[in-house]
């Protein structure tokens, strides 16, 4: 009736009992909120009740006690609100040698041997919400990265079988990128970086090896670079196997011709991917978890690729074989009347 707004209200009063940031004071690179506030004695509601006054619609003045009756009772001094229901904020920041997912694992445990109240709920937001979802964003370019390797692969050699053996080398490199994150890791909690600095043969005390953002985006990149060894060998031993060589000759003389490309490549990638780890400035520090995963995985990729791909070759090549030769069966059978 008399045009108060509840808002308006309310804005008043913490005015009157808080103050207002009126403005900003600058002096010698730093800021300063300039706050505008009543003297203490007249900061306490309680007793200028009765001559406390609020503006209405119009923005004349009406007295509290006019629209308001005065009860003495705690509250909290702010009202969050998610998905239109009141909400408390817990906000931490990350210890030293903590990773965000190990954290969120921490908390799921605590939340689950603590049951929550009747109406009363819990979930993860800011940070620890786009963890999350960039996890499950990650495994799915993940998945569709390999599918769309294997079905280009299997297109080029006609074959659904011969790109399993060129695609052994995403395993031993995905294993070769979470070592070298896990070794770095390690020696960074255990000082190493640190005394290297101190001793002036490194430029920062610790390198961050965590499984973050950078390191999933280099470990898809990772896929894609370390493919191309094994392509390379396996063409050219399918080449010799077409030309009428034996297999194990085919793989012998593929493996002495395409060693030294194979090396100049992955020498090239890695030595382009070193700056990135080695993080040579601070800010350079939190992306180099990605120069780690991939420099890793391709050391790893490369070596077990030059033993695993041929030996795995002989054993895949005869699947391939076994599996057309009972499709030529099948199909011989069906086409006899």
């Amino acid at each position: 009736k008399l045009g108060v707004s509840t808002v308006t209200a309310g804005q008043e009063l913490r005015v009157l009992t808080d103050g207002m940031v009126a403005g900003k004071y600058r002096e010698g690179g730093r800021e300063y909120d300039i706050r505008v506030r009543l003297n203490k004695a007249q900061q306490d509601l309680e007793l200028g009740y009765e001559t406390a006054y609020v503006p209405n619609l119009n923005f004349n003045l009406v007295k509290l006690s006019s629209i308001a009756t005065a009860e003495k009772t705690l509250g909290p001094s702010k009202i969050s609100r998610r998905d239109r229901s009141r909400c408390v904020i817990i906000t931490a920041n990350l210890g030293q040698g903590a990773g965000l997912g190990g954290v969120l694992d921490g908390s799921r445990k605590v939340l689950a041997a603590n049951a929550a109240p009747a109406g009363v709920s819990s979930e993860f937001v800011g940070q620890a919400e786009d963890f999350e979802d960039l996890q499950k964003n990650i495994l799915l370019a993940l998945v569709l990265a390999i599918l769309i390797m294997y079905l280009v692969l299997a297109s080029l050699y006609e074959s659904f079988i011969t790109p399993i053996t060129i695609m052994l080398a995403l395993p031993l490199a995905v294993a070769g990128a979470f070592y070298a994150l896990a070794g770095v890791e390690l020696a960074s909690r255990m000082g190493i970086f640190a005394a290297l600095k101190k001793a002036h043969l490194f430029h920062v005390a610790q390198l961050d090896a965590s499984i973050n953002l950078f390191s999933m985006i280099g470990l898809i990149m990772l896929l894609g670079l370390v493919a191309k060894n094994s392509i390379l060998l396996v063409d050219l031993t399918l080449q010799k196997m077409k030309e009428g060589k034996d297999r194990k000759q085919a793989l012998i003389e593929a493996g002495g011709a395409r060693l030294r490309p194979i090396l100049m490549t992955s020498l090239a990638l890695l030595f382009g991917t070193l700056p990135l780890a080695l993080a040579l400035n601070e800010a350079g520090r939190f992306r180099s978890s990605m120069g780690i995963g991939i420099a890793g995985g391709l050391i790893s990729s490369t070596l077990l690729t030059l033993v695993v791909v041929p030996a795995a070759f002989e054993y895949v090549d005869d699947l391939r074989a076994w599996v057309e030769g009972l499709v030529k069966r099948l199909g011989g059978e069906k086409s006899k009347p």
